[in-house]
């Protein structure tokens, strides 16, 4: 479904405001663009996160461009991350210059060592908040919790618990088929 490219850019720039961290912004881009605006699906969201989470980088930034490719081709995706970047680019630029200045003033660092507990609170809710919207079934809460456990205990390799993840969920999947009635032979 097409919006325009500069409703793309309005709604990615505001999100960017509002999206702090990685799992922060994804939560920030599935209440927006799903639940308040509804410009794409549940379906559509899902499947894009599943993908971007599969790539290299930054899992929000992939989400933006997946989303903004659906909703207006290539120049949709180049607009859409752009604008989503932007205010995070600015105001990053902004604080470094800051930063570098007044490194050694001892209360910009208790500034930032409250500032980490707070985005410690943003990542639970963001988490809490896309879990529901996610595990919907046993086998991802199933999934999820194996993945959790290799992941926090094991130290497994994040790109065998990807791959193992989908295996787990194809199994699923031919489980939960049911089987196509035979050919009817004439």
């Amino acid at each position: 479904m097409g919006i325009g490219l500069k409703n793309i850019f309005k709604s990615f720039f505001k999100i960017g405001f509002g999206a702090f961290g990685g799992m922060i912004a994804i939560a920030h881009i599935e209440e927006t663009l799903v639940k308040k605006k509804k410009i794409i699906s549940r379906n559509q969201f899902n499947e894009g996160l599943a993908l971007a989470q599969i790539m290299p980088g930054s899992t929000s930034t992939s989400l933006v461009v997946y989303i903004g490719y659906n909703l207006g081709g290539l120049a949709g995706a180049i607009i859409a991350i752009s604008a989503f970047i932007l205010p995070a680019f600015t105001l990053m630029i902004f604080l470094a210059i800051g930063y570098l200045h007044f490194q050694e003033v001892s209360f910009i660092s208790s500034i930032l060592k409250g500032l980490n507990a707070v985005v410690v609170a943003l990542i639970i809710d963001a988490l809490i908040n896309l879990s529901k919207s996610t595990i919907k079934r046993k086998r991802e809460a199933v999934i999820a919790l194996f993945t959790f456990f290799a992941l926090y205990f094991l130290k497994t390799d994040l790109f065998l618990l990807i791959f193992l993840a989908g295996m787990l969920g194809l199994i699923f999947y031919v489980l939960e088929e049911k089987p196509c009635p035979p050919a009817n032979k004439s």
